[in-house]
């Protein structure tokens, strides 16, 4: 993923690693139960599948992917250096068998082929999109580290088409806080830039429409592409209201077929 020299430095405080790990396992907390419980009931069989999690991040999602879902192999790839090696150490407390798990440190902008993969997931790559011609280029990322006939499944956040003041109203009745959001574009190509802070983290990040990156998968040379919108997980016991969530962040999980 690319993102900004500044939040660069907020995942090489181990302060921050620290909150920003309690806050990827946190149940209660909307956006995690609502965008993991829609991308991880849309998967199809990962036993004995080699799988590209593109952003890793700390490898949460890697480690159940070999633990729980039995991939034969995830490669995991981030920008960030120290995460890779947190979540190397993470693995070991866990249990992952050497080789079970591959870590690659690479900017997801930049297409190269690292490996060939049955299913590829990204999660939190689109936002740090800053234009269209990024969004084809991680599309493109994607596609040349699957194999023929392999499946991405992403996720979308594009925002309610609520005006920017009422957009930053109803996140912080999710404890969620952005000082700036971008008012609504009028050409879908473009996005709504959001400052989106949680955790002590202060996101850049960019809400594209799904329709635009049902586009750059398309244009990146997908056969197929479907959009799934975020589902209510049954078994959530948080405090918020997830459709009210739901509606908020317009969250779609976007699954392209090579």
């Amino acid at each position: 993923m690319a993102v900004d020299n500044n939040m660069l430095q907020d995942y090489y405080s181990d302060d921050k690693l620290e909150k920003y790990a309690a806050a990827c396992v946190d149940l209660k907390s909307p956006s995690i139960s609502t965008r993991y419980y829609t991308l991880y009931s849309s998967l199809p069989s990962l036993k004995d599948k080699t799988v590209l999690d593109l952003p890793c991040g700390l490898g949460f999602k890697a480690r159940k992917f070999i633990l729980e879902y039995k991939a034969s192999k995830v490669v995991g790839v981030d920008i960030v250096q120290k995460q890779l090696d947190v979540s190397r150490q993470l693995d070991v407390k866990a249990g992952v068998q050497d080789g079970q798990i591959e870590y690659v440190c690479h900017d997801a902008k930049i297409a190269k082929e690292i490996c060939q993969a049955d299913i590829c997931v990204a999660v939190h790559l689109f936002c740090f999109a800053k234009n269209f011609d990024e969004l084809v280029s991680m599309a493109s990322c994607l596609i040349m580290n699957l194999k023929q006939g392999g499946q991405c499944y992403s996720l979308s956040c594009s925002l309610s088409k609520e005006d920017k003041q009422t957009i930053i109203q109803l996140f912080q009745t999710f404890d969620y806080f952005a000082s700036r959001v971008d008012p609504l574009p009028d050409e879908i190509l473009v996005p709504r830039r959001l400052i989106y802070s949680n955790e002590g983290f202060n996101y850049d990040m960019y809400a594209w429409d799904a329709e635009a990156i049902k586009k750059a998968f398309i244009m990146a040379g997908f056969s197929r592409v479907e959009l799934v919108p975020y589902k209510a997980d049954p078994e959530y016991s948080g405090p918020y209201n997830l459709e009210e969530y739901m509606k908020t962040v317009d969250g779609q999980v976007v699954i392209a077929v090579k």
